[in-house]
């Protein structure tokens, strides 16, 4: 299934995020805080209450793609978006 993300951006250079996924089975909810690094570049903190996760996130948007980098918890995970 797909995450449904919501952002705020409660300052210039804040945003506040939260992604959920859900499957028939789970269900998890990530909550993070990015601030502007560069024209295309945002970096922060997520935390996963569920499973006591926390860590850094990266995001860069080139042009129609973004891709978002997480590590914490031991690993690592990577998601590109294409539109």
């Amino acid at each position: 299934a797909l995450p449904n993300i919501t952002a705020d951006a409660p300052a210039a250079n804040a945003f506040t995020m939260s992604a959920v996924c859900a499957t028939a089975s789970a269900r998890v909810t990530q909550s993070g805080e990015l601030i502007r690094a560069g024209a295309n570049r945002f970096t922060g903190d997520f935390s996963n209450q569920e499973y006591g996760v926390s860590g850094q996130v990266s995001i860069t948007v080139d042009g129609r793609a973004m891709t978002a980098i997480m590590r914490g918890g031991g690993g690592s995970a990577r998601l590109s978006l294409n539109r």
